[in-house]
Parts: C-alpha cells; sequence; structure tokens
C-alpha cells in the first residue's frame, strides 16, 4: 500500500519489519529427543474431564487426536534445524510464516530485493516435511513454489510435494475426492483447495488437478 500511495511513513514501516527479520535468521538448533513418557506427561497436562469421566466415542476421539498431535510435535522437535529459518524461535513459526509471505512478496515485487529470494529459500529448506505437512501448515507449499519459481532449487520443489503428500491437513489428496458434505474453516479451507492446484501448475501432473471437481461441489453445498 505505501508503494501504491507513494507513503513514506507507510514505506518506512514495512521497510523496518522486513529488514529486521532478513537480517535475524536464527542459528542452527540441535533435536530433542523424546520418548513415550513425554507423551504421557503432556497429555496429562492437557487432559480434558469430560475425557476422563466418560466413554464418549466424541471424548474419546479428541484425547486420540491430541496424543497424535504431541507425538507428531515431538518428532518435529527431535530433528536438527539447520541455521536459516526465519521469524521467532517459538514452537513452530509455519502457521505465522504462511501469512507473513505474502508481506515479503509484495515488498519484493515492489523493491526487486535480491536477499529475499535467497532468504526465503533457507527458511524454508530448514523445515522437516514432517512439520511442513502437518495441518495447514501446508499453506506454505504457496510460499515454498513461489520461492522455487525465483531459484529453481529443486529441493524446493521436492519439499512442497512431500508436504501435500504428508496427508496431514483437514484437505487431503484423497478426502478431497469424497463427495459427502464437510465442515471446516472456511478460510482454511480456501487456502488449501490452492494448494494442488499450484502444484500442478509447477509439476504439470494430473494427479493434483483431481480433487477440484468434488471438492468445489462440497463447498457450494455447505454454502461456502
Amino acid at each position: 500500500m505505501g508503494y501504491l500511495l507513494k507513503d513514506e511513513a507507510l514505506i518506512d514501516i514495512a521497510k523496518e519489519n522486513i529488514e529486521w527479520v532478513l537480517c535475524h535468521p536464527l542459528p542452527a538448533k540441535k533435536g530433542v529427543p523424546y520418548t513415550q513418557a513425554d507423551v504421557d506427561s503432556l497429555m496429562k497436562k492437557g487432559r480434558r474431564f469430560d475425557a476422563e469421566v466418560t466413554e464418549d466415542p466424541k471424548a474419546l476421539a479428541r484425547i486420540n487426536r491430541r496424543r497424535n498431535d504431541i507425538e507428531k510435535q515431538l518428532k518435529v522437535n527431535s530433528i536438527d534445524r539447520p541455521e536459516g529459518r526465519l521469524g521467532a524461535d517459538a514452537q513452530s513459526m509455519a502457521w505465522p510464516w504462511a501469512v507473513y509471505f505474502r508481506a515479503v512478496k509484495a515488498y519484493y515485487e515492489a523493491t526487486g530485493d535480491e536477499r529475499i529470494p535467497k532468504a526465503l529459500e533457507r527458511h524454508y529448506l530448514s523445515f522437516p516435511v514432517e512439520e511442513l505437512g502437518r495441518n495447514r501448515f501446508v499453506v506454505n507449499v504457496e510460499g515454498l513454489l513461489w520461492t522455487y519459481s525465483i531459484t529453481k532449487n529443486p529441493e524446493l520443489l521436492n519439499l512442497a510435494e512431500a508436504a501435500w503428500a504428508q496427508n496431514g491437513s483437514e484437505l487431503t489428496q484423497e478426502n478431497c475426492l469424497d463427495d459427502s458434505v464437510f465442515s471446516m474453516h472456511g478460510v482454511t479451507m480456501n487456502e488449501l483447495m490452492k494448494i494442488p492446484m499450484i502444484l500442478y501448475e509447477f509439476t504439470g501432473k494430473e494427479e493434483y488437478l483431481r480433487p477440484h471437481s468434488p471438492i468445489f461441489v462440497n463447498a457450494g453445498a455447505a454454502g461456502l
């Protein structure tokens, strides 16, 4: 907006923000091994009262989902992180970066700052596929492939395909072909619906086109 309006105050805010992120990549970090006892300990901390006192299938399903999520996060935490991750040293910056990528992309398109594709390449390649393939983190495929379109590093394309193939999000290659009505967060659905189409754009693989006819029909049936 700052460049469109030629508003120097807005431009300065954007520059300061982007500059700080580019100049503060995270150092390499060793993974933390875990055991089943760690999973059990975290399960106890997050235990829901209704799951403890009832055999309700929905409550039990929540327990299983929580255990699965904990195990996946601990697996990610056990993997060494190479230098170059951008953003805060938090449990995961995958979702924030799926959104923040749009700001970085806009800044690059306005300025042509050549540091950005190089920094994004190191950033994305610091994520293990087990992390990018989880839930809505797979939305990062869009940023991965935008970066690939500039740097041409095949590792980015391979990581993008592998993340989608993890089938870890609410929409997957398999359930997108299901013609039943579904219910999920609308914005997340819209973001995830794009991923197979973007993958098709960069790979030409017909398999990425197949999910879209049923899912668009389902979205309409759900009032989305």
